[in-house]
This record gives C-alpha cells, sequence and structure tokens, in this order.
C-alpha cells in the first residue's frame, strides 16, 4: 500500500469518526434535555416553610416578613442561603432514574434516609429524601415525594440544599449598606476613631477640616460590613477568658439620619477559633474573625486625602474597553 492510499484512508476514517461523534453529541444533548427536566414542580417563591430531619435534629424556617428559623431556636435565617435553597428545590434534576428491586432501600441509604427535606407550597407538602452516596461517580441517590424511581444527582446540588443550621442562620453582625453609613466609631486599645460622612467627604472629628480619603474610608467599612459569625455561643454561660468584660475592640456604626446604631464588642482572640465578640444585632455571643483590630490606624491622618501639588498633571481617565457584542 502507497503512502497515497493509506492518507486516503486515514482522510476516510477521521470523517466517518467525525460523523458519529456529532450525531452522538447532538442525540445525548437531546437525550439529557429531555431526562433532565426538574423533578419537583414548584416555584421558589411560593414556598412558604422549609423543614431539615435528620435522625432526631429538626431545622424549621418560616416565611413571614422575612426568613426566620423558628426550630430549634428563633432566628433570623439568611436571605441568600435560603434563596440558594428554593432555587435548588426548584432546579432539582436526575442524573439518573432507576426502579428500586425488592423494594429495600437501604443500599441506597434511604431507609431510613439521611435528610429528609419537606417544605410547603400553596398549602401542598412535597419533600426530597436524600440518602447515601453512590460508590462510582460523584453521586448521591433521593427520592422525590409522589414518586417510586429512586434518582441519581450530583453531590453539589444536593450540598445547596442539605444545610445544617449555622449555614442557615443570618451571621452579619451589621446590617446597614455601605450607602447608609454616616458615622464610625472605633475604640481599639489606644487608637480612637470617630469619622463622619458630610457632604464634603468623610471628616475626621479629632482634627476639623480633615478630609479623609473616600476609598480607604469605605474599603475599611466595606471590611466591617462583611463581619460574619464563625459560631455562636447559644446557651453557653459567659467566661472571663472570653475577653468581654475588657473589651479589645469596639465598634459602633451609625446610619439612617442617625436613627440605626449597631455594636459590635471584641474580647479575647484565640489563633485556633477568633475573636469573641458580641454584636447588638444577636443575643448570644459569638466568634468572628480575627485580626480586626489590627486593621485599624493608629492615626486617622493615615486615611488623610492628600493635596495634589501646584502643577502636577491631572491623571488621565483609564481607558474604555468596549466590550464585545455592544
Amino acid at each position: 500500500m502507497n503512502a497515497r492510499k493509506l492518507w486516503a484512508y486515514l482522510l476516510v476514517l477521521l470523517v466517518v469518526a467525525g460523523v458519529f461523534i456529532f450525531s452522538e453529541f447532538v442525540f445525548l444533548k437531546k437525550t439529557g434535555e429531555k431526562e433532565t427536566a426538574p423533578i419537583l414542580k414548584v416555584t421558589p417563591g411560593a414556598i412558604e416553610e422549609v423543614r431539615w430531619q435528620r435522625g432526631a435534629e429538626v431545622i424549621e424556617v418560616k416565611k413571614n416578613k422575612t426568613w426566620e428559623i423558628v426550630q430549634p431556636l428563633r432566628a433570623a435565617a439568611d436571605p441568600l442561603v435560603l434563596e440558594g435553597v428554593l432555587q435548588g428545590l426548584s432546579l432539582l434534576k436526575a442524573e439518573r432514574s432507576f426502579q428500586p428491586s425488592g423494594g429495600d432501600l437501604a443500599e441506597y441509604g434511604l431507609n431510613p434516609p439521611q435528610t429528609i427535606i419537606s417544605f410547603s407550597a400553596q398549602g401542598r407538602r412535597q419533600e426530597v429524601r436524600i440518602g447515601a452516596q453512590a460508590t462510582v461517580g460523584n453521586a448521591r441517590y433521593f427520592q422525590a415525594s409522589g414518586s417510586e424511581p429512586v434518582h441519581l444527582v450530583e453531590v453539589f446540588s444536593l450540598k445547596e440544599l442539605d444545610r445544617d443550621l449555622l449555614a442557615l442562620r443570618e451571621k452579619k453582625v451589621f446590617s446597614l449598606l455601605p450607602e447608609q453609613v454616616e458615622k464610625v466609631e472605633i475604640r481599639s486599645g489606644p487608637n480612637n476613631l470617630e469619622i463622619n460622612r458630610t457632604e464634603k467627604g468623610w471628616t475626621d472629628k479629632r482634627v476639623p477640616g480633615r478630609l479623609l480619603s473616600r476609598n480607604k474610608v469605605e474599603s475599611f467599612v466595606g471590611e466591617l460590613l462583611r463581619v460574619k459569625a464563625r459560631a455562636f455561643l447559644d446557651g453557653e454561660k459567659e467566661v472571663p477568658s472570653w475577653g468581654l468584660q475588657a473589651p479589645s475592640l469596639w465598634v459602633r456604626l451609625t446610619g439612617g439620619g442617625g436613627k440605626t446604631q449597631e455594636t459590635l464588642i471584641g474580647g479575647a482572640e484565640t489563633p485556633d477559633k477568633g475573636l469573641y465578640a458580641r454584636s447588638s444585632r444577636f443575643s448570644p455571643a459569638l466568634i468572628i474573625e480575627g485580626g480586626l483590630a489590627g486593621k485599624v490606624p493608629a492615626d486617622p491622618g493615615e486615611w488623610e486625602e492628600k493635596a495634589t501639588p501646584p502643577g502636577s498633571p491631572t491623571p488621565k481617565p483609564a481607558p474604555q474597553v468596549e466590550k464585545k457584542g455592544s
């Protein structure tokens, strides 16, 4: 066989393989679209309550004006986490479904289920029973109420639904939005800071007329607003080792025309846990991420807005990059 014939055969083989791969891709795509319709017939906005049960542990959240945890304690729920749960329920799809043989679901971790997530929407109750992880692939078994098949779904999809109490709980120690903050007061050791938002910009109360860098102040305020509880010390009796009787950090944010004030007190810090703290938003003590006190400037002058020297060239605006498709 000469080289020309060999190349001709290879070309034919490549064309046939390409046609086969393309047809298989189109077929699988169409089949997948047909097989991956959402299992639960529900829209996120219609869900009024959600309940998790893991053995004897029960967590229940209800929607009043906002989402609230009502069992095993009463506390505000994290709206973003709840939105992810609701979206996950409405979009839950099976990778594969099959009828179990023999009726015993123990081999799938469904007798009993590891977690039962039930919810109510427009007077109708539905549930998802989550079982064991499959021996092959990154998927778990589950059943939906009103259906006998056992389904396999990606672990990630069920992880968005199977939330524990800490994940479901509101954890932000400040509720104000960045644009609502009008005053920041901080005491950290010898460092005292009070800055105010004015028509001219951020000012230092201790030095009349001093303007502070908007970027530096608002970057710091943004860090404060992102602080979250790592843990809640519900039911634990405060002890001196928490350091809350002689705080290492005291922060108060004021907003809403002076009507809203929120306070954070920091105590002792441990490398393995973080900073013991109290927030005006929560009744129990908390543990938050450490290192916050180290971000407080020793002198607000570090944030002073530096005047542009006379004759300095005006900074050129950043070039506008044209977006594709605009």
